[in-house]
Formats: C-alpha cells, sequence, structure tokens
C-alpha cells in the first residue's frame, strides 16, 4: 500500500467495501507485527561486549524510542552522566541511521555518548572495534566521528 487511505474509502483490494469494514484490522495487525523490535542475538553479543569492556559506562538501550525526534532529546538528557545510548536499526528508527551514514552503509548499531556518536556493525563485530571505542568514551567530543569500515569477513 503506497498512498493512504482513510477508514471510509473503498478498500485497497477491490472488495468495494469501506476500509474500516474489509482489511482495516489485518493492515493494522501487520503494521504492529512489522514495527515491533525484538533485540537480535547480535545486539545481545554486542551489548555484552561492551558492558565487559567498559564496566563504568551504564549502557541503556534505546532502540524502541529512537527516532528523528527523540535522537537530540535524548543526547542532551545524558550529555553529562555516564551513560551510553544504544540503538539497533530496525523500521522505525531507520531514518535516524539515514541520516547519520550519507553513505547508505547501512550499518546496525547506534552508539550515543556525551552528545557524540558512532554508528557501526553490532555483534561481533564490535570485539575489533574496542580500541576505537576505548578513544570514543575517553573522549567523545573528537571531532571525527565518521562511520566505523565495514570489517572484511
Amino acid at each position: 500500500m503506497t498512498s493512504k487511505i482513510g477508514p471510509n474509502d473503498k478498500c485497497h483490494c477491490g472488495s468495494d467495501k469501506k476500509y474500516k469494514k474489509c482489511c482495516f484490522l489485518q493492515d493494522e495487525r501487520q503494521r504492529i507485527i512489522e514495527s515491533t523490535y525484538v533485540e537480535s542475538d547480535r545486539f545481545k553479543e554486542g551489548l555484552e561486549i561492551l558492558t565487559t569492556h567498559f564496566p563504568n559506562i551504564s549502557f541503556q538501550n534505546v532502540s524502541e524510542k529512537l527516532n528523528s525526534k527523540s535522537y537530540t532529546l535524548m543526547q542532551l538528557q545524558h550529555m553529562k552522566d555516564n551513560v551510553c545510548l544504544l540503538a539497533e536499526r530496525f523500521k522505525t528508527n531507520e531514518k535516524v541511521f539515514k541520516d547519520r551514514d550519507p553513505n547508505n552503509n547501512e550499518y546496525d548499531l547506534l552508539i550515543m555518548y556525551h552528545g557524540a556518536y558512532r554508528i557501526l556493525h553490532g555483534g561481533p563485530n564490535l570485539k575489533a572495534f574496542t580500541i576505537s571505542l576505548k578513544s570514543f568514551f575517553a573522549n567523545p567530543s573528537y571531532e571525527n566521528y565518521e562511520p566505523n569500515e565495514k570489517l572484511k569477513e
């Protein structure tokens, strides 16, 4: 479905019924299923790596809450505390990732700390970035926070 359909419009399925009496509930169920976030195993493994290497930092998963409007507010709320916000890419926060990755490399993890961010591949690949992340957590306002290059398999 590409165009917005109102509840009193004819249903997109061609039944000649009003949308609200035909496919609305089915479409709504599908929308909810598609927008429901479930932490991936890669994210869980990445979080474990981060908490192991950086035990003095509190890590918080904001994947479900993150969107273009909430990004700045979340960053400001945790600008001075020792909380690192993590977000895994999924349907409802896709725009935040695309806005921070102009080359569209499809990075899957956003790390936000003290107003700075890093986007990178999460899960097992996070092990390769621990040295880079040590400098990030030590000095997050460092100027160059381009996305990390993909690791070659």
